[in-house]
């Protein structure tokens, strides 16, 4: 009995030195400390969510995708599914577009009954059902489907359910570890039922960091840490399933498990010597490596992997004699043509590498960025097309952000349907100020463009065009003549109510654009490395419905102090692909180019007295002249009628112009309105959904033209900061037209914030 007692003592001693070994380690346990502050969880807004890291930020690819209820596949089917990833396909799209449709698609999906299928669930393959629709909506059930699925599959392996997780493949492990670094997040707020995750998940940390600080050969020689082992003969790993694990650990250091980030970083340099270090780059996709195809007589896979190199072993080294033979013939920087027999991988697979590269850039994980880079640009060189999961935006979005720096997780960024303001009354978006403008000396060619007054990308005759379906409102390039040198592209995002810098500021590195001397040599006002020159832009951008895409005229350009650079050019920018290209060299679009929908074609007037109107085929690009007149004006700003005939033009101190449409070109009707767009120079005007034409003049003065009985008002609403605001700028108002809301969105200096305002 005395020995029984002792017995028991020693262990209580143990288990106690133990537990006390563990506080203050850096695990889970550890008074929750993983969770950073982020106790608070901002269920419903997606906005605050994705800013909070709880959801990656993904790329909108403007492709207005419709999709269609189906079942979600929990079985072992082959091929690639829009299930398999971090998120699936359909969730990912709502967080790119925040359609309405899909949000309610999703939670319909987790209301669903609980999935039994025939032969079991695969494990290898589990789906992100849940998780999102419980952000979404905190409704217990759904929370109750996540634990579920965490017991079977602990119950499946026979593992306890808080034992480390040790899987037989690199996708078991990537899918079941988030699902556990979710259910660890809701239960140290509480929401559990069960109370066994965040013990999971430090075991789990705990035997990788093991593993980690001392490798074996092969672990440190490819840096893989959960290896592929459903059995002896296909002990190895698969670059895909890597990408999973990848793409998983980075989205749980942007959840704020920063004890993970060793092992992202570690785990990394994996995706880098397999995309372009020690493996070429068209190595990137490869299929499975197995390394029985490397075993010796009587040695057995592992012992084969023990021994081998990145350098002995081949990407295809389980593929046929065929595929190796095209693999080894191929450009190493390059990815495989897929169409080409016989195939080397699936499209996605580059596209996993790339996803996982880009959290890994907005976690801030070394050599990210440029992998990030490289492999998108690998990827639009070979023409795929995207998959929505794997369009995370890359751009250094999210580093980890802790809840101390950011009050949106307390106090959450408004959706904009609470916002609308009664008629006749103006507010500012809370949190609008745009705080993302270049900083002085934030690049080491600031001297060039002048990187102190960025903000005259805004105020020096730029205007931006509003994406009324994606509800995006770019500003494209703008600053030029002495004023700013910068061609950098902002977005102020209307379903997010926030800004972003969508690129950089190209250097003035490229050919000069004047001859000073008259020697036949230009030899001033260098023009950028990329993209357009920055210039006047005027009211020129406009958006081509369709794709998302941006049109710019650039005018005025920029060459430092000396007088600015008469330019004709026109350009497109696509969100999509972040990238710019020259649309013409010898002409451009003017200041009043108007998009028209019905025949997929811009008019433009050019000058001429009167002004004469051209029109742009944007399939081709082709110039067609005289398509009709309207007035002459220095600073004239055109707007298509919503009957797509009628084109109403303004200019300075010259009223309101119409021309119509007779079938075959613009036919000038005088003057309508003396007064209308006086007081607004380039300014845009808009037409509302009962057809008035209304023009703001960046103060608190709006003149509101009614076509149907040639009514005018010039209506006095206050409010505007800008009232008192020494940067104001009459010729520089921005606004954009939401017409579900029926309301104004405003713009003059967006230092001062966006603002609303609802016509009566």
């Amino acid at each position: 009995m005395i020995v029984r007692l002792v017995f028991i003592f020693f262990l209580l001693i143990s288990f106690a030195v133990w537990a006390g070994s563990t506080v203050g380690d850096g695990s889970l346990s550890a008074d929750n400390r993983h969770l950073d502050g982020k106790q608070h969880i901002p269920f419903g807004d997606i906005a605050a969510l994705e800013q909070g890291g709880w959801v990656p930020r993904i790329r909108d690819l403007a492709r207005n995708p419709s999709v269609k209820t189906r079942e979600t596949v929990w079985d072992n089917s082959p091929g690639e599914r829009g299930e398999i990833g971090l998120f699936t396909e359909w969730q990912a799209i709502y967080l790119a577009t925040r359609r309405e449709d899909l949000r309610q698609n999703i939670i319909d999906y987790a209301n669903r009954p609980y999935p039994v299928i025939p032969g079991g669930k695969s494990y290898s393959h589990t789906p992100n059902e849940y998780y999102l629709p419980y952000l979404l909506t905190k409704e217990a059930a759904i929370l109750q489907k996540m634990e579920q699925i965490y017991a079977d599959y602990r119950n499946w392996r026979q593992q306890p359910e808080t034992a480390p997780l040790v899987p037989m493949t690199g996708r078991e492990y990537a899918w079941n570890l988030r699902n556990l670094a979710y259910l660890a997040k809701f239960e140290a707020a509480g929401l559990t039922e069960k109370r066994v995750y965040i013990e999971a998940l430090d075991n789990t940390l705990k035997r990788v960091l093991a593993i980690i600080k001392n490798p074996t050969p092969e672990a440190e020689e490819f840096r893989v840490f959960e290896w592929n082992k459903v059995s002896s003969e296909y002990y190895g790993w698969s670059g895909w399933m890597q990408s999973f694990i990848g793409i998983v650990i980075n989205h749980m250091v942007q959840m704020g498990y920063d004890e993970w980030r060793p092992v992202a970083e570690w785990q990394f340099q994996h995706l880098v010597r397999r995309c372009g270090d020690r493996w070429p780059l068209k190595a990137c996709e490869n299929d499975h490596v197995f390394y029985k195809h490397l075993a010796k007589q009587g040695e057995s896979a592992r012992d084969a992997a023990r021994r081998s190199t990145w350098a002995t072993t081949h990407p295809y080294i389980g593929s046929s004699a065929a595929q190796k033979h095209r693999y080894d013939s191929l450009s190493d920087n390059v990815l495989p043509d897929l169409n080409e027999k016989p195939r080397l991988s699936f499209r996605n697979r580059a596209q996993y590498a790339y996803a996982w590269a880009a959290l890994a850039s907005e976690n801030g994980i070394p050599g990210a960025t440029e992998l990030r880079d490289r492999l998108y640009t690998a990827i639009k060189n070979r023409g795929d097309k995207w998959d929505y999961k794997n369009a995370i935006d890359g751009g250094g979005y999210i580093k980890n952000i802790k809840q101390a720096d950011i009050k949106q997780a307390d106090t959450p960024r408004p959706q904009l349907s609470s916002l609308i303001p009664p008629p006749d009354t103006l507010i500012k978006i809370p949190g609008s100020e745009i705080e993302v403008l270049v900083k002085k000396d934030e690049f080491d060619f600031c001297g060039q463009i002048g990187c102190f007054k960025s903000y005259n990308a805004f105020l020096a005759w730029n205007i931006g065009a509003y994406d009324a379906r994606r509800k995006k409102w770019w500003f494209p390039a703008g600053g030029g003549h002495g004023d700013y040198g910068g061609n950098e592209v902002y977005l102020y995002d209307l379903n997010k109510l926030s800004w972003s810098r969508e690129t950089d500021p190209s250097p003035l590195s490229g050919p000069f654009l004047r001859d000073s001397d008259g020697d036949g040599q230009n030899d001033e006002c260098p023009s950028p490395a990329r993209g357009p020159l920055s210039s006047h832009v005027y009211s020129s951008p406009i958006i081509l419905p369709n794709t998302g895409q941006v049109v710019i005229s650039v005018g005025s350009g920029y060459c430092g102090q000396k007088n600015p650079i008469g330019v004709t050019q026109s350009w497109l920018y696509d969100p999509q692909e972040k990238s710019w290209r020259q649309l013409s060299t010898d002409r451009d679009l003017t200041a009043s180019a108007v998009f028209d929908k019905e025949k997929n074609v811009i008019f433009s007037a050019y000058s001429q007295n009167p002004l004469r109107v051209q029109e742009v085929d944007i399939n081709t690009w082709q110039w067609t002249p005289d398509k009709g007149s309207t007035t002459y004006g220095y600073h004239t700003v055109a707007l298509l009628d919503r009957d797509n005939k009628t084109l109403w033009v303004t200019n300075d101190n010259q009223g309101l112009n119409k021309s119509v449409w007779n079938g075959a070109k613009f036919v000038p009707k005088g003057k309508i309105n003396d007064q209308f767009g006086n007081t607004t120079r380039t300014s845009k005007f808009i037409q509302d959904k009962k057809g008035r034409l209304i023009s703001w003049d960046g103060q608190d003065a709006f003149q509101i033209f009614t076509p149907e009985t040639g009514e005018f008002e010039e209506r006095l609403i206050p409010g505007y900061i800008s009232s008192n605001n020494p940067h104001r700028q009459a010729r520089l108002n921005n606004m954009a037209y939401l017409e579900e809301y029926d309301v104004i969105a405003l713009i003059n200096d967006p230092r001062q914030g966006v603002y609303l305002v609802k016509i009566k």
